[in-house]
């Protein structure tokens, strides 16, 4: 288990084995991201129970003393970052944001610009280096002030129409499913019972990004996951994510992590 930690802000890996785990709140924010291959899990929490399947890329984010029961039907890999609430209170009187600083609380938030600086921090955990503690002080503040952008933007957004609870966990659990396969539009949407044109832009306004792209960005979690499992020559793991071939995976892993499956796989020996 690696871990870094800088003024408010501390990140570990954890290997969680499967069973229950149970919290009655902590002192800090936590932004749990899930890096290993897909598992189901049972979350309770707010008198809310949700089944899910945790993908990789996926954030849980629980605000300090929030409690909640934890069901993982396999082990999990997860990022477990955590935040003080005044470290977050100055990040955002910094920003210039008004009011209280409220962190957002999630089940499930898939974000690509918040997921990459997890995945930045993963890589400085993995480093055995002086300055780690540095770099990932410098990262907590780039998390931060996009978890604080996201709850800002909640609160000021007009409502738009979206593909429902359900329509949503049908068309993520199809993509997680069949990741390695041709993901056509009209597949995706007549998973939802939608005509393509309606299916892109509800798809669009739930998600927060176009269908492709969104995809590629879950094909490349997919990849990492496989590379830092060590089991697959990387030719093999960019087919089973769903990429025409090896170059394929390494520009959009580059895009998307800006690290390269070579440069992901070193870090992980």
């Amino acid at each position: 288990m690696e871990q870094g930690q800088g003024q408010g802000f501390s990140a570990r890996r954890i290997d969680m084995p499967a069973g229950v785990f149970e919290s009655s709140g902590s002192d800090g924010h936590i932004a749990s991201l899930h890096v290993g291959p897909p598992i189901r899990a049972t979350c309770t929490r707010g008198g809310v129970t949700r089944r899910s399947l945790q993908a990789p890329g996926d954030i849980e984010l629980i605000p300090a003393g929030e409690p909640g029961r934890w069901v993982d039907e396999a082990p999990a890999k997860i990022i477990a970052i955590k935040i003080a609430p005044t470290y977050y209170d100055a990040v955002a009187q910094s920003m210039g944001l008004k009011g209280k600083a409220a962190f957002p609380s999630s089940p499930c938030v898939r974000d690509v610009q918040l997921n990459s600086i997890g995945r930045a921090i993963e890589v400085a955990l993995a480093r055995q280096t002086n300055a780690r503690s540095l770099v990932v002080d410098s990262l907590g503040l780039a998390f931060s002030a996009r978890l604080l952008e996201l709850a800002h933007a909640r609160t000021i957004e007009r409502p738009s129409a979206k593909l429902s609870r359900r329509q949503a966990r049908l068309v993520d659990e199809f993509i997680e499913a069949n990741i390695s396969e041709r993901l056509a539009l009209k597949d995706l949407a007549r998973v939802a019972g939608l005509k393509p044109s309606a299916f892109k832009a509800l798809f669009k306004s739930t998600h927060g990004l176009p269908v492709h792209r969104y995809v590629v960005g879950r094909r490349v979690e997919r990849a990492a996951a496989l590379i830092r499992e060590r089991t697959m020559p990387l030719s093999q793991i960019a087919l089973d994510a769903g990429f025409a071939h090896q170059s394929h995976l390494a520009r959009a892993m580059r895009r998307t992590l800006g690290l390269t499956p070579g440069a992901l796989a070193r870090v992980h020996r």
